[in-house]
């Protein structure tokens, strides 16, 4: 399955969510997989932030040197990160239907969203 770096930035915080609830031991394994693989593609867009961060910032004398990007580059910064985010990744990963879940979890309607594409019906 292929996902943009938007959506398992996305997924990652319905995962969170749902990884903290007890579940079947398979879908446990499965799920706790999934959040590895997306927390490992958000360190790496992290890192890839911070050096746009600073190859477009300078220091702020108002937070003490703090890097911020200047006012002339957010568009910049606006539109790389953007095509970062656009990025396709390849996951290895069969949706778990959702009666795989028990019926006893419960998940916001924002979670339940932010999962629409590893749990099906």
């Amino acid at each position: 399955m292929k996902l943009t770096l938007a959506e398992v930035r996305w997924m990652q915080k319905g995962l969170s969510a749902i990884t903290q609830m007890s579940l079947p031991i398979r879908v446990s394994y499965k799920l706790s997989k999934l959040l590895t693989f997306c927390n490992k593609e958000m360190v790496s867009v992290e890192q890839a932030r911070v050096g746009l961060v600073k190859r477009l910032a300078k220091p702020d004398p108002e937070t003490h040197g703090e890097l911020r990007v200047t006012v002339e580059n957010e568009e910049v910064f606006r539109k790389e990160f953007e095509e970062l985010l656009l990025e396709e990744v390849e996951l290895d990963f069969i949706p778990i239907k959702i009666s795989e879940l028990g019926d006893d979890i419960k998940l916001s309607p924002m979670e339940m969203l932010s999962l629409t594409k590893v749990i099906e019906e």
